[in-house]
Formats: C-alpha cells, structure tokens, sequence
C-alpha cells in the first residue's frame, strides 16, 4: 500500500465529514461509513466513525481509516484522525 496516497485520502475524507458538520458527526457516533475508493490504479477501503473523546465537554474524536485491502494493511491501515467540539 502507498501509505502516501492513503494519508492523502484519510485527510481529504476527514476534511469532507468535518465541512458537512455537526449532523453527519452525531451520525458517526451511532454508525460508521465505509466506502471504497480508487486512486492510481489501487482500490483503497475507508472507514469513518467517532467516539466521545470527552463527553462532559462535548468533545468528540472522528476518526478515519484507509487501507488497501491486502493483509497487511488491514491490520496496519492509515489513520487520520481530529477532535470536534460540540
């Protein structure tokens, strides 16, 4: 796995959840997304999901993950990840 191109995807998607805000991150808490993507030729697999970071301060953690769907990288797969304050 090109683990450049895959941090490349992790971020943009992180990005993408961020700038569609504070809906589809409550979405996250309850249900991940998972999506496939093709880039240079490879087909990546996304996870996307959240978890309270803290939740008396209303912070939550999305987090993304981005592997190639060989055997290693399903173990190992590229994170991206930030914390969103509700």
């Amino acid at each position: 796995m090109d683990r450049t191109i895959a941090k490349c995807i992790a971020d943009k998607r992180l990005k993408e959840i961020f700038s569609d805000g504070e809906d589809r991150i409550r979405g996250l808490l309850e249900e991940s997304e998972h999506s496939f993507i093709m880039e240079s030729e490879v087909e990546y697999q996304l996870r996307a999901d959240a978890f309270w970071d803290d939740k008396k301060k209303g912070v939550i953690r999305v987090n993304v993950t981005v592997d190639d769907q060989k055997f290693w990288s399903t173990f190992h797969p590229v994170c991206s990840d930030d914390l969103f304050t509700i």
